[in-house]
């Protein structure tokens, strides 16, 4: 193996919306906290907790 470019990845940003606060904002996988109830991210507005969980899509 060789390696062609050494470098490194932009992070993938996400946009959300409080329903809150009505904040927009963007957030990374870094800031995504997780809990037994699923996946979260923190309102940057009114620090209310935002249900990032991807949708349960059935069995395969």
């Amino acid at each position: 193996m060789r390696v062609i470019e050494e470098g490194k990845i932009p992070e993938k940003e996400t946009k959300k919306r409080c329903s809150q606060c009505k904040t927009r904002f963007a957030y990374t996988p870094a800031d995504v906290q997780s809990d037994r109830d699923g996946k979260y991210v923190v309102c940057p507005g009114c620090k209310t907790f935002i249900d990032v969980t991807p949708p349960f899509t059935g069995y395969h």
